[in-house]
């Protein structure tokens, strides 16, 4: 939505805040209403309610945890089916107009959107994709108000349709409505409106607009009422049948129109715009704001607690191993590896932290947080006992927090391709590189924290390592390859810098330079020699004393240094077989990384993600498997010990290269209070943002962007539910005209029971003549594939082409009733 200038300077400024809205205010966000005898219907909260047709105060009709959806009034105005996800997946049902049970009418897996009703009130129209050959695509279908199997309609495919008031004609459109939120678009899958004759089985193009002709209604004066943003914002348009002339007949000039149907005398159109519901009189062309309020109580708890465990995203672990940190749903929590109480650092649902990073001398965290409206770095005592510090005020998003190994300086990437160094105690930020295509996000320190090297892409994706001074603030080009190289890591006594080098696709090996001019040559075992008695002594001796070097080694931190003079021509290949290798990290004595676990067997349960950690010992020049089904890992550097993260749990293990008895950490104490209204501005804030940020024209199709996060932050008061959220914020980045844009997922509570539904691997369809349901077609499958096995496909099921369905675990069957219901 393009703000006029004008509109932007007279827009009344006010305070969003997270309280509701009164009951005595009217409601907004209503969706998906329909008119008949004098109500409307209509879908909040994930509810159905009602409302007299000239406004005032809703009644709710249904209370299902499930959501109920897209609600059409029978045109006898008996009952009122809509869309609901109760069970096993989202389908088709009916209630009374004025309340009551609701009725299940279909059951099959794939989703069934009611788009309306036949004539004579006994059929209920609904899309779905259930026999399309794309999920991209929907059909049209209709079921009888008794539950009988579902008949498919006589068109190729269809999302939206309205029949004529004989029965004989429907109009419809042909592409799915999955972008209904998508403004101005015109593309693939532009909506028109197409005829389809029953009795002649004809179809006729009515419309051919490039753009979206969509919703469409058709009236008893002659004409089909439909939606279309031909004018530039959507509005309601008139279809003569006689003339074929077009006409516009609403004027919203902010936002467009959206969700209309028509009551079944041809009277009424009611439709949302603004989040507002909107009546308009056919017979006179005149419309009117439907003004409803309903009863403050929210269906879902706003304030709720939670495990918000599933939601661990970035984490580190402390230098001596006794407590590992992350962030989870926006907050920092840390838990012990054994024993102690689990700490939320950060408390701010209205505010999202992440990235924790731990100091190495174990007293601070550092994370990155928006609580001022922007991400910022901030630092934070490892108990919480006092304010956070902030460490940045330069916005956009930040990522990669990783502290230097003196724990002064903090090296971290953002969005738009820099790689910054900030020293922790005078905030002085210094921008080491930016690169033109692509973000710098693999780096590590030297142990003295004088070095960091880099790993920065060319233009054609290809990453070459650089080395930046701290001391001379410049950046070296060091290795300019083929291959791809990137994950540098440093050895411990800094004379060696590890990394990852790419030289086929899928094929990664672990290469090696040295920083200075080398002594001897690398990775070569030394010969087996008979010895006497005096020298294995001697042997020994020297043994004991390169034990107490290494450890007074252990204690004084290397000075780095790095001769560039020579440097690509020391480049070694680690003796390891190429291989998807992942996350190198290194310790005195072992390089660890990630590399796949063979395939599954088939009917295998996953136990977990299908990468394998393994330590290279760097003397007996052979990898060890350390663990299996690792996400990521962290070491602990002044204990020798590593914790993983298999996506559900962290275990704690020895850093010694074994695969050693790994101890489970607890997550059983974690818990969030939640309030979910501060959770979805924040959701609703950061999504901005991101779009603000990372949107790849920074005069976003022309839109103002800052006029449209005005204009659909003032509805955020009226939000009950996460899938309101979404639908907010899809219609948001819809403003945009982009592909590839939208909003989903989140956590709509409760969850519902899901009960999946079978299916028989079979065309089946109903023999009314016979009275049972007759196989028309079995579908052939792959009998060594578990994934593609067909259930019918086999020698010994006596099921063949034609036979009749007669009973599912000996229950009988009839066309009387829809037979997917046995199989739930």
């Amino acid at each position: 939505m393009k703000l006029p200038k004008s509109f932007l300077v007279g827009l009344v400024l006010f305070l969003v805040g997270t309280a509701a809205v009164a009951d005595t205010q009217p409601l907004r966000l209503m969706r998906y209403p329909d008119v008949n005898n004098g109500k409307i219907v209509f879908s909040y909260q994930g509810d159905l309610w009602t409302v007299p047709q000239n406004g005032g105060r809703a009644s709710r009709l249904t209370v299902h945890d499930g959501f109920e959806t897209h609600p059409k009034f029978s045109p006898d105005g008996e009952w009122i089916a809509f869309t609901g996800n109760y069970f096993g997946g989202t389908n088709v049902f009916v209630i009374p107009a004025d309340g009551g049970e609701p009725r299940q009418l279909t059951y099959h897996p794939s989703t069934a959107t009611v788009v309306g009703w036949t004539p004579d009130s006994k059929y209920v129209v609904f899309a779905s994709n259930r026999t399309a050959y794309s999920r991209l695509y929907t059909e049209l279908f209709k079921v009888s108000i008794d539950g009988r199997y579902p008949e498919k309609l006589p068109v190729d495919r269809g999302s939206l349709a309205s029949y004529s008031p004989d029965g004989k004609q429907m109009v419809f459109t042909r592409h799915p409505t999955f972008f209904w939120w998508w403004k101005r678009y015109k593309g693939t899958f532009n909506q028109d409106l197409w005829l389809y004759d029953f009795g002649a089985k004809t179809f006729n193009k009515l419309t051919d607009y490039v753009g979206n002709d969509t919703w469409p209604m058709w009236g008893r004066d002659g004409k089909i009422y439909f939606v279309s943003d031909r004018n530039g914002i959507a509005n309601l348009f008139s279809y003569d049948l006689s003339t074929k002339r077009i006409e516009q007949v609403t004027e919203h000039r902010q936002d467009g129109v959206q969700w209309p149907s028509m009551s079944s005398d041809g009277r009424w159109i009611v439709y949302e715009n603004e989040g507002k519901l909107w009546l308009f009189d056919v017979k006179s062309r005149h419309t009117k704001e439907v003004v409803v309020t309903a009863p403050a109580d929210d269906h879902f708890n706003v304030v709720a607690f939670v495990n918000p465990t599933k939601f661990i995203q970035g984490w580190d672990v402390s230098p001596h191993a006794k407590r590992v940190v992350f962030d989870a749903r926006g907050e920092i929590f840390t838990v012990p590896v054994k024993n102690g109480d689990t700490r939320d650092l950060s408390k701010t649902t209205s505010a999202r932290e992440q990235h924790p990073a731990w100091s190495p001398d174990g007293k601070r965290i550092a994370y990155v947080s928006d609580v001022s409206g922007e991400q910022e770095i901030y630092l934070i005592d490892q108990k919480a006992e006092q304010k956070p510090q902030k460490l940045t005020s330069t916005g956009g998003f930040k990522y990669g927090l990783l502290w230097s190994p003196d724990g002064k300086k903090l090296l971290y990437f953002t969005h738009d391709h820099h790689l910054y160094l900030l020293d922790v105690n005078s905030k002085k930020l210094t921008d080491i590189a930016r690169n033109p295509v692509d973000v710098i996000n693999s780096y590590a320190w030297s142990p003295d924290s004088r070095w960091v090297a880099y790993a920065f892409s060319r233009k054609n994706f290809v990453n070459d390592i650089y080395f930046f001074d701290t001391k001379s603030g410049k950046s070296t080009p060091a290795l300019a390859r083929p291959n791809d190289d990137y994950n540098p890591a440093f050895s411990p006594d800094g004379k060696t810098l590890y990394f990852l080098s790419t030289v086929l696709p899928g094929q990664i090996e672990i290469h090696s330079v040295s920083l200075v001019p080398e002594e001897k040559p690398p990775y070569e075992k030394p010969e087996d020699e008979e010895t006497t008695e005096a020298e294995s002594d001697s042997v020994k001796s020297e043994k004991n004393k390169s034990k107490r070097q290494e450890k007074e080694k252990a204690t004084r931190v290397p000075e780095v240094r790095v001769v560039f003079e020579g440097l690509a021509e020391r480049v070694r290949r680690v003796p390891l077989r190429a291989d998807s290798y992942d996350n190198l990290q290194v310790t005195e004595t072992h390089l660890y990384f990630l590399a796949p676990m063979p395939a599954p067997e088939p009917g295998e349960k996953s136990q977990g993600p299908r990468r394998a950690l393994y330590a290279f010992d760097l003397k007996e020049l052979k990898a060890n498997k350390v663990a299996d089904h690792v996400s990521s890992y962290k070491i602990a550097r002044k204990e020798k010990k590593l914790v993983t993260w298999d996506g559900k749990g962290f275990k704690l293990l020895d850093a010694n290269g074994k695969k050693g008895k790994a101890e489970s950490i607890s997550l059983a104490n974690v818990s969030l209070k939640v309030d979910r209204r501060a959770e979805w501005r924040e959701i609703f804030d950061e999504g901005w943002r991101m779009v603000r940020d990372h949107f790849y024209d920074p005069n976003y199709h022309g839109v103002d962007w800052y006029g449209v996060k005005k204009y659909y932050e003032s509805l955020l008061p009226w939000v009950r539910t996460r899938e309101e959220l979404n639908w907010l914020m899809a219609e948001m980045v819809g403003e945009l005209n982009a592909s590839h844009q939208g909003v989903r997922g989140g956590d709509n509570p409760p969850k519902v029971d899901r009960y999946p539904v079978a299916l028989l691997g079979a065309e089946v369809k109903p023999d009314y003549k016979a009275g049972f349901y007759r196989f028309v077609r079995i579908y052939k499958g792959e009998k060594s594939s578990r994934r593609y096995y067909a259930p019918l496909d086999a020698d010994y099921i006596k099921i063949r082409e034609g036979d009749y369905l007669l009973a599912i675990n000996g229950q009988p069957v009839s066309v009387k009733e829809n037979y997917l219901k046995y199989l739930v």
